[in-house]
């Protein structure tokens, strides 16, 4: 399940109405709207507004996309002592 799906659907669990979400967000029912059926693509701090509003803590991860080399560790490794 997809961050927005996961935001629908706590919505729903909590028989909140997509106008009350908005409410309590400070966003428009329409923007709710919009974002739930993917029409737009919403600013991480809304979906984080959204998340709190709902009781769920949004955490994001960094992470290196699909087919790019990761950036090699800053600490050296350690010697071999099989001299």
């Amino acid at each position: 399940m997809n961050l927005i799906a996961e935001l629908q659907a706590a919505r729903k669990r909590q028989g909140l109405k997509q106008q009350e979400l908005a409410e309590r967000a400070g966003l428009s029912r329409m923007t709710v709207q919009r974002i739930e059926s993917g029409a737009i693509d919403p600013r991480l701090s809304t979906l984080v507004e959204m998340a709190r509003v709902l009781g769920l803590t949004l955490v994001t991860v960094a992470a290196t996309p699909p087919g790019q080399v990761q950036a090699a560790s800053p600490e050296p490794l350690p010697a071999d002592d099989q001299a």
